[in-house]
């Protein structure tokens, strides 16, 4: 990783693994992974992330009661300096 660089977060919405999402993510991190930049991937294919109840807890505690892996995601959004998403588009 080089000193200072940005930090990418790359996240792929498809929840199949192997997919042409995951795969056309990885071509457009190649890129940076060429520069050294410091890279994370949040692969749904590979996480548990629950759907919103929209129970509002969040506004009160500045917490999700739902214990998923999305709090994972929070933090790497907060740290990162550019996002790059895929999804597959039915």
């Amino acid at each position: 990783m080089k000193e200072n660089a940005i930090r990418v977060l790359a996240i792929s919405g498809t929840p199949r693994k192997g997919g042409n999402s995951e795969i056309l993510l990885e071509a457009a991190l190649e890129p940076f992974a060429e520069e050294k930049w410091d890279m994370t991937k949040f692969f749904l294919s590979e996480k548990t992330v629950e759907m919103c109840i929209g129970c509002e807890t969040c506004i009160e505690t500045e917490k999700c009661f739902i214990d998923d892996d999305m709090s994972e995601l929070y933090q790497e959004l907060e740290r990162c300096d550019a996002i790059i998403i895929s999804s597959p588009s039915y």
